[in-house]
């Protein structure tokens, strides 16, 4: 975008707040200063106010201020020498200010206190999404530990049950062998029984 395109575009932009200010000031002229016309200068700087930051709205009150106090001198140039008129313009241009100031200083509140909500909106969905993923890891965590003991349960099972077999077996086969035992120690060798020996003669 050239140069000229954006002076155009910001004085198309300019043009219609300082028109309407320029037909209060008419009005204010016509109507003479025994009407008041200065509530009517809000009615065109708080649109400007609502749309511009501070610093360019309070430059239009000031504008305001200073037809407002122009007019006041073309009307009644007898007081031209006096400190009414001025004291009137001050006035005018301090309550235009806090008006033009004002107005845009809340709205870049506003703006800000909706960015912080957004902010913590997402934050908190954040939060939220953080502490469902450690719920999750906890819980795996919870049962990969109880799938570790439940593995170790098993094998101490199972060696308990071989160990109870062995011991079964074991004590199953050890009265036969000790009964075996004590019968081929208890029991006489026996000599073969063919009949009474005879006396040798001699």
């Amino acid at each position: 975008m050239s140069w000229s395109s954006r002076i155009t575009r910001g004085i198309a932009r300019e043009a219609l707040p300082v028109a309407g200010l320029l037909l209060i000031a008419v009005v204010d002229y016509i109507t003479g200063p025994m009407v008041a016309v200065a509530p009517f200068y809000l009615a065109v700087l708080v649109p400007i106010a609502l749309r511009r930051r501070a610093t360019p709205a309070a430059v239009y009150g000031a504008v305001a201020a200073v037809m407002f106090l122009a007019v006041d001198l073309i009307t009644v140039p007898a007081l031209a020498t006096t400190f009414y008129p001025y004291w009137r313009g001050f006035a005018t241009l301090i309550n235009f200010s806090i008006v033009m100031f004002t107005i845009p200083r809340l709205i870049a509140e506003r703006h800000r206190l909706l960015r912080s909500e957004e902010t913590l909106v997402r934050q908190r969905t954040e939060l939220e999404d953080l502490n469902a993923k450690l719920v999750g890891a906890l819980e795996e965590l919870g049962a990969a530990r109880q799938r570790t003991v439940e593995a170790m349960l098993n094998r101490q099972t199972t060696a308990l049950d071989e160990l109870k077999t062995v011991v079964a077996t074991a004590l199953a086969e050890g009265p036969r062998k000790m009964c075996v035992f004590d019968d081929a120690v208890s029991s006489p060798s026996r000599k073969p029984t063919g009949g009474t020996d005879a006396p040798e003669t001699v």
